[in-house]
């Protein structure tokens, strides 16, 4: 049975038999996969998106359900951390100590990455239509929906992988 309490800084968090807590508002059957992949050792890759459920921060130009493009703190374990109030974090690898609490309440799909299967997806969840263009500084620039830059590339090849590193077809840069 999974349970609603309140916990540290006036937050809320779901918490599952074996202690772990989840931010309020973490889909059910999401925490049901994280738990199997911390239980499992699976490493996953994590795509983050804004719901539809808030609202949009001014300073962003994504839409709702639109992969952010990260390529920093989306590959790792799921692991958890030792304080009063368990959270769930992404490690590295397995030889880590720590990372960063997971904002399950922005993960958009979360895929393995050994099967490359995706585990869940969020059903509004989308990869941005992503193209390489050859720019005004003579560098290879990933583009997406609103020609927004994402990265520029000393080459086409790097460029081409990294696309596919955003769009979640390659788990290496």
């Amino acid at each position: 049975m999974i349970e609603l309490k309140p916990c540290a800084y006036d937050k809320n968090y779901v918490v599952t038999p074996d202690g772990t807590c989840y931010i309020e508002g973490t889909p059910p059957e999401l925490i049901d996969v994280l738990e199997r992949c911390r239980k499992e050792r699976i490493r996953i890759r994590v795509f983050w998106c804004y719901k539809i459920t808030e609202k949009l921060p001014e300073y962003t130009d994504y839409d709702y359900g639109e992969a952010w493009c990260d390529e920093h703190d989306v590959l790792g374990y799921v692991g958890r951390s030792t304080g009063k109030v368990k959270v769930s974090l992404l490690v590295y690898n397995a030889r880590s100590w720590g990372g960063g609490e997971l904002m399950t309440t922005h993960i958009g799909c979360v895929m393995d990455t050994k099967t490359h299967e995706m585990l869940w997806t969020y059903e509004h969840f989308y990869f941005p239509v992503m193209k390489v263009v050859l720019d005004t500084l003579e560098r290879f620039s990933n583009t997406r929906n609103k020609w927004v830059i994402e990265a520029r590339c000393t080459d086409g090849v790097q460029a081409h992988r990294l696309k596919d590193f955003f769009t979640g077809k390659r788990f290496s840069k």
